[in-house]
């Protein structure tokens, strides 16, 4: 196992939590420092996931946040280009 550095670690307690981006300085290459459990969390998503899957809870939460009131129609055409 690798420690951090006391740059890695000022820059982490700065970050709320967020993962941090790090970058090599020899090769230019990005890298990101997480914690482990957030790492876990990422990784434990299936292979065969599809954000599909998600839509109709997606759809659900929209409804519930009022995203289905008719107010709303109007801005329809926004989405298709067409102006009235």
């Amino acid at each position: 196992m690798v420690e951090l550095t006391e740059q890695q670690q000022v820059a982490i307690d700065a970050s709320d939590g967020r993962p941090v981006d790090v970058i090599d300085p020899r090769t230019q290459q990005h890298f990101v420092l997480m914690r482990a459990d957030v790492f876990g969390r990422i990784v434990s998503v299936p292979d065969d996931f599809s954000i599909k899957d998600a839509y109709p809870l997606m759809n659900e939460v929209a409804r519930a946040a009022g995203w289905d009131d008719p107010e709303w129609d109007s801005y329809d055409v926004y989405a298709t280009g067409h102006r009235p």
